[in-house]
């Protein structure tokens, strides 16, 4: 059975060395259809509901789960590229799991679980439910365990030099890049705005990265923080928008980062509350989809513009949440733009 990442043991000498705790509308196909998560009452269960859609009755489905909190998951921000299309991403809480996490939990097979933070993210009782099919990835901070999970999947053979950077004390920027980073196998690395983490530097070495894209503008990622990429003789490009919303169709637009100008399938999330787009990453790189983020109430004129733009071949959408997160006019307003009748 394949396994999602190196043995722990293979872990220790490289985590030691980072220094970590452990275009214009088209005419129209109109068949485009779009279907919402099912039972998506809250983040957990639409996780489970992204999870149960994506990987029940897989034969290839590896049976390794990578778990994050979902209270707070900013240690789970660079987990996309260690669970790829072969793991989903659950939430739990710091001391008790959800009834509905517990239950997708027991319906896949279950082989080995990736606990994402350390004891104050998911605590230690939690993780021995698990027994020894769980490893845990932690660091001192956010950008220190994004260096972590990196270490925990990426080969350091030269056949992977590339790496997304994204700022670590907001969310957005890097959930926008996270299915690219799921579909390429390509690592989410954190930085702080106006400085590069010492523990990122350590890891771009370490990993022998020599292009990276930079995720968001410049008041997430300054100017500063690139002079000290290109410094050190990385190759530095950026894609962004205005805001959040416009640099998620930034990156489904990218020529690298995208799906190209002929997508079937698209994954919608509610940007304004985001927290759903970390599991739905790994359905959407499954699906070789995009990420929109939508705000509150409406589709946006960048989620909107996207659709029209590929009118000519997308088929189905999948948008991740309830009513609560993404209105019934919403996936209206889609299907609308997709060129549904």
């Amino acid at each position: 059975m394949p396994r999602l990442f190196r043995p722990l043991a293979s872990l220790l000498t490289p985590v030691a060395a980072i220094g970590l705790v452990l275009a214009a509308p088209a005419h129209a196909t109109a068949t485009f259809t779009m279907t919402r998560t099912p039972y998506a009452t809250d983040r957990f269960a639409t996780a489970a509901a992204l999870a149960d859609v994506s990987f029940t009755g897989d034969a290839g489905f590896a049976g390794t789960v990578v778990v994050v909190n979902g209270d707070d998951p900013v240690d789970g921000l660079a987990a996309a590229g260690l669970a790829g299309t072969l793991a989903p991403i659950l939430y739990t809480r710091r001391n008790e799991m959800p009834q509905v996490t517990l239950l997708e939990l027991q319906k896949l097979r279950l082989q080995e679980v990736v606990v994402i933070g350390g004891a104050n993210a998911i605590s230690e009782e939690q993780v021995a439910l698990f027994g020894d099919s769980a490893t845990r990835i932690a660091g001192p901070d956010r950008y220190a365990t994004a260096a972590g999970v990196a270490q925990a999947w990426l080969p350091r053979d030269g056949t992977r030099t590339t790496a997304v950077i994204a700022r670590g004390d907001n969310y957005a920027d890097a959930l926008a890049a996270s299915a690219y980073s799921a579909r390429e196998r390509v690592p989410i690395l954190l930085t702080e705005p106006g400085n590069l983490p010492d523990v990122t530097v350590t890891a771009l070495r370490y990993f022998g990265i020599t292009d990276v894209t930079v995720v968001g503008g410049t008041a997430a990622v300054s100017t500063s923080v690139t002079d000290q990429l290109t410094g050190f003789g990385v190759a530095v490009r950026r894609v962004s928008g205005q805001n959040r919303f416009a640099t998620a169709r930034a990156v489904a637009d990218d020529p690298v980062m995208g799906v190209g100008t002929s997508a079937t399938q698209v994954v919608l999330v509610n940007g304004d509350r985001f927290v759903d787009a970390l599991p739905a990453s790994v359905a959407a790189a499954r699906r070789g989809a995009p990420v929109l983020l939508a705000p509150n109430g409406d589709l946006g004129p960048e989620a909107t513009g996207w659709l029209q733009s590929q009118q000519a071949t997308l088929e189905t959408g999948l948008a991740v949440g309830g009513t609560g997160v993404l209105p019934e006019s919403v996936l209206t307003q889609a299907r609308a733009a997709a060129g549904a009748p």
